[in-house]
């Protein structure tokens, strides 16, 4: 993706967008640590206990393909002109039911680096 950034660069000489729609790498663990696997089961089946809320196999999987892409898109962010980042942590890779309000996550997060880079003068 670098190097891609960087021909398009000297073979257009134009300005260079980048949209970044990967979630941050921050893996932060639940208050007072994860819980054991005995203790979500419990809270699964006990009608009174609130459930623990835990990742789905499916995201971690697609997760440990992204991990390490921070340094890459660090890299990336630093050859191009303007960088779209839409907030899509809130979102889960397979959440495909959110896809109208990711559509407008990245709209807004597209019109507000746009204005900026407009103001910019760049």
């Amino acid at each position: 993706m670098l190097r891609f950034i960087a021909n398009q660069e000297a073979r257009c000489g134009g300005t260079v967008f980048a949209s970044k729609v990967a979630p941050s790498d921050e893996v932060r663990a639940p208050e007072g640590g994860f819980p054991s696997a005995w203790s979500v089961l419990w809270h699964r089946f006990v009608p009174w206990l609130a459930p623990i809320q835990t990742p789905r196999l499916a995201d971690l999987l697609i997760r440990t393909m992204t991990v390490g892409g921070e340094d890459h898109m660090q890299r990336v962010a630093s050859h191009v002109d303007v960088l779209i980042e839409p907030e899509v942590d809130r979102y889960g890779m397979l959440q495909f039911s959110a896809l109208e309000a990711l559509v407008e996550c990245g709209s807004l997060a597209a019109r507000r680096s746009l204005a900026a880079w407009a103001e910019s003068g760049r």
